[in-house]
């Protein structure tokens, strides 16, 4: 059995600080074979981002409405 692999994997970002928000969103820009598909800074806000089709989403597991 083989599994497909995607030649870009898109990444979703929840995260409720800014800063670090900003920050991966930056490394993922800039790293090789990935891309954003989107971020949130809530759970509520995040579910528009399952639509958009992200590949791996970066969870703040401690979020203030989480």
């Amino acid at each position: 059995m083989s599994v497909e692999t995607p030649d870009i994997v898109r990444v979703a970002i929840v995260e409720d600080n800014q800063i670090v928000r900003e920050s991966l969103a930056e490394q993922i820009q800039a790293a090789a074979g990935l891309e954003m598909a989107g971020s949130a800074d809530s759970i509520s806000s995040a579910a528009a981002l399952i639509a958009l089709g992200a590949d791996v989403f970066l969870l703040d597991l401690g979020l203030p409405d989480g």
